[in-house]
């Protein structure tokens, strides 16, 4: 007569883990504020992972140490359940969602368990296939990087056309070799922003106004240019009352520079009714514009308010280059 103990040797190997007082492998597993250590046994642990049986040395037990084992991308909710397995043999993962099944999965293609690789690959085909769709691009960049995960493999390539993969390979060879680094330069390189900086006669806002005036393709002031539209560059070239602008141009050696050459002036007038005037000069063009009215030509013969016939103490003086950027 044969006596079968199975069940008592079961619950003995149980009860070890629940239990391990003579355990020589500590497992860290998760990150951040997620970390837990779990003890364990290293004849257990390589006698059923062949991922263990490769880190933990054979000859462990003779060194008398404690080995420690590092899987910060292994969470200690899913290696719970790992670590049943392998003591115990039970495995229930009824009712999970697909994203627990898929990151039990990696875990156990991770610790080469193939077993429990096999059964998990066809749960995930026959219980979350829709999962499977919605997250076609998590799953396929996890799958091909184990060789052990052959059935989701052959899954997901039969259910490629042939036609399809064709076309996205002909893409691929067509798309200039450079277009990646072209992407990258063109989001890093930053474009100067509308700015006259440090100006002590106009807000930052009327900038924009300016710009829309001095693009001559854009015939409405309030215009909100987008990155498509030509930038700007605005140079300050002198700054300060009209007596010591005067002075500093005496002292100074005129400049053939384009670059120094003031083709927007801004003016500040003094008294209780001030205003601010400002005169751009394209070179081809001359306009004068009064900051609180419109934008007008030098050689028109009326304005919508009269700026001509009234006598101003100029109070600052801006001289500014403006350049196209782009």
């Amino acid at each position: 007569m044969t006596l079968n103990f199975q069940s008592c040797l079961f619950k003995d190997i149980s009860s070890m883990l629940k239990n391990a007082d003579d355990y020589n492998v500590i497992i860290k597993v998760g990150k951040s504020q997620d970390i837990k250590e779990f003890r364990a046994h290293s004849n257990i642990l390589r006698s059923h992972s062949q991922h263990f049986k490769n880190v933990i040395p054979a000859d462990i037990n003779k060194k008398n140490t404690i080995f420690t084992i590092i899987k910060p991308n292994i969470t200690p909710t899913i290696f719970e359940i790992i670590l049943k397995y392998i003591y115990t043999g039970e495995f229930n993962f009824k009712n999970k969602s697909g994203t627990d099944s898929f990151k039990l999965l990696v875990a156990c293609s991770n610790l080469l368990l193939e077993e429990l690789v096999e059964y998990l690959q066809s749960f995930l085909i026959e219980q979350h296939s829709s999962w499977i769709r919605q997250n076609f691009v998590l799953v396929l960049n996890a799958i091909f990087k184990s060789p052990i995960l052959k059935k989701l493999q052959d899954y997901y390539i039969l259910r490629i056309k042939e036609t399809a993969i064709w076309e996205f390979l002909i893409k691929w060879v067509i798309i200039p070799i450079n277009l990646y680094d072209e992407i990258l330069e063109y989001h890093l390189v930053i474009k100067p922003k509308l700015c006259i900086y440090n100006s002590k006669i106009i807000k930052p806002k009327l900038v924009n106004v300016f710009i829309n005036w001095i693009d001559k393709e854009l015939k409405d002031p309030i215009y909100i240019r987008n990155e498509y539209d030509p930038i700007y560059k605005f140079k300050l070239i002198y700054h300060g009352k009209p007596n010591e602008i005067l002075s500093n141009n005496n002292n100074n050696n005129n400049s053939s520079n384009e670059d120094s050459f003031a083709n927007l002036i801004l003016i500040k007038t003094k008294g209780s009714n001030t205003k601010n005037f400002g005169g751009y000069n394209s070179h081809d063009n001359e306009y004068i514009q009064n900051i609180k009215i419109s934008h007008l030509k030098v050689n028109c013969k009326s304005y919508e308010k009269d700026l001509c016939t009234s006598t101003y103490k100029i109070e600052e003086i801006e001289a500014y280059n403006v350049t196209k950027f782009i």
